[in-house]
């Protein structure tokens, strides 16, 4: 009897023991058995079916990446957006920058300080992808990455630029640049003065529908020059829209303008000085009252799309004039 007790008692022991290092996942199993995740108990702050990590260890680094979100602090992580950044720069290597702007998109926030560095890039294309980056993919309104915008507003076309994103550098320059120029105004005070045609008219545009005041009077006949019949399609349109918008310090010049305008601009200074105007004495126009005035001055001659591109201009239904 004593025999048989001792071995019933090493069965149950030995039964015991078992279910406890299963439980405690320290015994592999075979290829074909299947792990059934635990269950999270009350106060764990895990969800049904998660692996908690014993943290009283060394954490691979992997298990890091996944803990805190946005910690550039992983290796990995750091090498791999040094190899990203680098891919942005011109060279040998097909659609290899293409593939760095689609991983980047997916990483950023994360290595927003990696792209800020890449700005003072002389590899004319990496920087302006790190720019395009920065502007759709982060909040950063740094003064040199405003340098670089301002920068991409020039007519010279970057090699590899829109073969890669399919629109022109200064047309989502500007469109970035128009909904908050402010954090931008040196960058565009000295761009004013610029030898490039387009840079000059796009900020004169930016300048005047932001009401900047140290130099009015140059940049209203930047955008009076463009109120005339040419071949430039489109000016018209965005040049009366940011004389309009610069207000009451534009009318000495449009008064002036007057004197050599052509018979299209001369319409067109009359439609901005009459809702300055009106604007000035608090009179609120019908949309009836504005169709009188486009048939009255012509204007549907140089617009199909706006009653009074004065006030309805917008950058994103209309194409960007190409100087």
């Amino acid at each position: 009897m004593t025999l048989v007790g001792f071995v019933v008692a090493s069965v149950l022991g030995a039964g015991l023991l078992g279910a406890s290092v299963f439980a405690n996942a320290q015994v592999a199993l075979a290829a074909d058995d299947e792990v059934v995740p635990p269950v999270a108990t009350a106060g764990t702050g895990l969800a049904s079916g998660e692996l908690a990590v014993d943290m009283s260890g060394p954490v691979p680094t992997a298990t890091l990446r996944r803990s805190v979100p946005g910690d550039e602090s992983a290796p990995e992580t750091l090498a791999e957006l040094d190899e990203l950044v680098a891919a942005l720069a011109e060279d040998r290597t097909l659609w290899n920058a293409s593939r760095a702007i689609d991983r980047l998109r997916e990483l950023l926030p994360i290595g927003t300080s990696h792209l800020e560095r890449a700005l003072d890039s002389h590899d004319q294309q990496q920087r302006h992808f790190a720019a395009y980056l920065l502007r759709w993919r982060t909040e950063s309104h740094s003064p040199r990455l405003c340098e670089v915008t301002v920068e991409a507003l020039r007519r010279d076309l970057i090699p590899g630029y829109y073969r890669t994103l399919l629109h022109r550098p200064a047309v989502d320059a500007l469109r970035w640049l128009a909904s908050d120029p402010v954090p931008a105004l040196e960058p565009l005070r000295r761009a004013l003065y610029s030898q490039d045609s387009q840079q000059q008219f796009y900020t004169a545009y930016l300048l005047a529908i932001c009401a900047d005041t140290k130099a009015p009077s140059f940049a209203c006949r930047i955008l009076i020059d463009h109120l005339g019949d040419n071949d430039i399609g489109g000016d018209a349109l965005m040049a009366t829209n940011a004389l309009y918008r610069m207000g009451p310090r534009a009318l000495p010049e449009i008064r002036l303008a007057r004197r050599y305008a052509d018979d299209q601009a001369s319409r067109m200074l009359d439609l901005i000085e009459r809702n300055l105007i009106d604007d000035d004495n608090g009179i609120v126009r019908t949309l009836d009252a504005h169709h009188a005035r486009r048939q009255q001055l012509r204007t549907d001659t140089v617009t199909t799309v706006y009653v009074d591109p004065c006030r309805e201009f917008d950058l994103y239904r209309s194409p960007i004039p190409q100087l």
